[in-house]
C-alpha cells in the first residue's frame, strides 16, 4: 500500500467554523490571515448555526506549498474564535 500526499499547488475548499460574536468580524480576521499569508482566496458560503451560536465559513484556497498550508491551519489553531477548520 502506497501513501498518497498532496501535490502543491492544490486549490480546495476549506470550512471554518467560529464562535458567534457582536464584536468580530470573522470575514476581516479571516481575509487578513490568508492575505498575510499570501494565500489565493475566494469567499464562498457563510451559514449560522440554529440558535446562532457560531457561524460557519467556507473559502476556495490556493496553497501553493506545504509550508503555507501547515502555517494556514497553524495559525487557524491560534485563533480563540477557531473551533473547527476541515
Amino acid at each position: 500500500m502506497t501513501k498518497k500526499g498532496l501535490t502543491f499547488p492544490i486549490t480546495f475548499d476549506i470550512k471554518i467554523i467560529m464562535t458567534n460574536s457582536e464584536n468580530d468580524d470573522h470575514k476581516q480576521l479571516l481575509s487578513d490571515l490568508f492575505n498575510e499569508l499570501e494565500i489565493t482566496f475566494s469567499e464562498g458560503s457563510y451559514v449560522a448555526s440554529a440558535n446562532n451560536t457560531y457561524n460557519s465559513y467556507t473559502y476556495e484556497v490556493l496553497l501553493n506549498t506545504k509550508e503555507i498550508y501547515e502555517s494556514l491551519y497553524a495559525n487557524l489553531s491560534k485563533m480563540p474564535q477557531v473551533k473547527m477548520a476541515i
